[in-house]
C-alpha cells in the first residue's frame, strides 16, 4: 500500500536506547515537516499531544504511542516506546491499515490537464509554483453544483514565490463531456503558495456523472471583454 513517498519508512525498527529514540524522532518531525506524513487523529492513542513538539533529546512522557499516515497514499504507521523503565519502543509499518481515516482524494484528469497548463512557460514564477506542484496534495474538494473548489496543500519546506501578492492565473478553459459550454479554471496562489483551483461552468449545473475531459486551451480578454481562444499564451496577460 505504500508509494515512493513513504517507501523509506516502511522497515520496522526496534527502538533500546535513548539515543535510538532521539533518531525517530527526528526522522519522523523530518517528514511531517516534508508533507510526506501526518500525524492521525486516534481514539486509543495514548499520546495526545501533537508530535512535532516532541524534543529530540527529551525529556519524554512515560509512555510515547503515536500514529501517523501518508499523505499520498494513506500507508499508516506507528510509533510507541516505554520510557519509564527504559522498555524500548518501535516503528512499525501497518499494512492495510489506515486508522478510520480515508485516504485522500488525488487530482482527477481534469484537474491534473489545468494545472499544467496554468503553470506552463518560462515565467520565473511558474517554474517554482511547478516545484510546489509536484510534491502537493490535495486537502479537500467541494463542489458547488456550478463548478467546484480544490483545495491545494503545499509541504512546508517547497519553495515560496518572494514577496507576492495574492495571485490569480486564469486563462485556461476546456470542452468536458455533458456541458455544452467551455468550463473556466482560476488558480489562487496565497502569499506565495499555490492555494485553491476553481473550476467554472456556463451551464446551468455540473453533469450528473463524472465528466471526461474533450481539450483544453489558453484563452484571452478580447476587445469586446468577451474570451477568445488563442494557439499561443500570453502571459502578461495570464499574470494581469
Amino acid at each position: 500500500m505504500s508509494c515512493n513517498r513513504c517507501d523509506e519508512l516502511m522497515v520496522p525498527f526496534l527502538i533500546r536506547t535513548p539515543g535510538e529514540l532521539g533518531k525517530a524522532v527526528r526522522v519522523v518531525q523530518a517528514n511531517l515537516t516534508d508533507g510526506t506524513l501526518e500525524q492521525a487523529e486516534v481514539a486509543d492513542v495514548t499520546s495526545k499531544g501533537q508530535f512535532r513538539d516532541l524534543r529530540e533529546d527529551g525529556p519524554w512522557d512515560d509512555v510515547l504511542s503515536y500514529r501517523f499516515q501518508c499523505l499520498e497514499c494513506g500507508q499508516s504507521f506507528s510509533l510507541t516506546a516505554e520510557t519509564y523503565h527504559g522498555g524500548g519502543g518501535e516503528w512499525t509499518p501497518h499494512n492495510g491499515t489506515t486508522f478510520g481515516r480515508r485516504r485522500r482524494p488525488v487530482m482527477d484528469e481534469i484537474e491534473r490537464r489545468a494545472m499544467e497548463m496554468l503553470l506552463a512557460g518560462e515565467h520565473p514564477s511558474l517554474a517554482i509554483l511547478r516545484e510546489q506542484l509536484a510534491v502537493a496534495n490535495v486537502a479537500g474538494r467541494d463542489f458547488s453544483g456550478v463548478g467546484f473548489l480544490t483545495k491545494i496543500r503545499v509541504p512546508p519546506s517547497a519553495r515560496r514565490l518572494d514577496n507576492p501578492p495574492r495571485l490569480i492565473i486564469g486563462d485556461v478553459y476546456a470542452e468536458v463531456s455533458g456541458l455544452e459550454h467551455p468550463v473556466g479554471f482560476l488558480l489562487f496562489v496565497t502569499e506565495g503558495v499555490l492555494d485553491v483551483l476553481e473550476c467554472f461552468i456556463h451551464d446551468d449545473q455540473w453533469p450528473s456523472s463524472p465528466p471526461a475531459l474533450v481539450r483544453a486551451y489558453y484563452v484571452r480578454t478580447g476587445e469586446r471583454s468577451e474570451v477568445v481562444e488563442v494557439t499561443e499564451r500570453d502571459l502578461r496577460e495570464a499574470f494581469e
